[in-house]
């Protein structure tokens, strides 16, 4: 009988502690660093990208699509998802669909020189690379 009891504490003892260890596994951490800009492309960005595209925004449409909080925080976006939004930046830059012409009708003191498109051109690539664009 006392064989029996032991075993019967011995199992509940098991089964409790494996669940202890099951309920405080610690949630996976992100190895993510906080992505680090340029000068010259963090100009560009405040200039004529920022107002739109940040969680404060009063533009929805434009801070749902991209956050640059999100994108620079390391406990912002997952890896691949700022690996898209980096590609999709170079994409919009290059194509000349950002920022939007109506935007710029409105405001065409935010339009981007050449040189600040090569630049964040240059520098989204770059950062999708790093989290493993090809």
């Amino acid at each position: 009988m006392k064989k029996v009891f032991i075993i019967s504490l011995l199992v509940s003892g098991l089964a409790m502690l494996s669940f202890t260890n099951y309920k405080n596994k610690p949630i996976e951490q992100s190895n993510q660093a906080a992505i680090q800009v340029p000068a010259n492309v963090q100009v560009a960005l405040d200039k004529s990208c920022t107002m739109c595209h940040n969680d404060a925004s009063k533009n929805l449409k434009g801070k749902t699509k991209l956050s640059f909080d999100k994108l620079l925080s390391a406990d912002g976006y997952p890896s691949p998802k700022k690996m898209a939004k980096f590609l999709e930046i170079a994409d919009e830059v290059k194509n000349n669909s950002m920022p939007p012409k109506g935007f710029l009708e409105k405001n065409p003191d935010k339009a981007l020189t050449e040189t600040e498109k090569s630049a964040i051109i240059a520098w989204a690539q770059s950062e999708a690379k790093k989290l493993g664009a090809k």
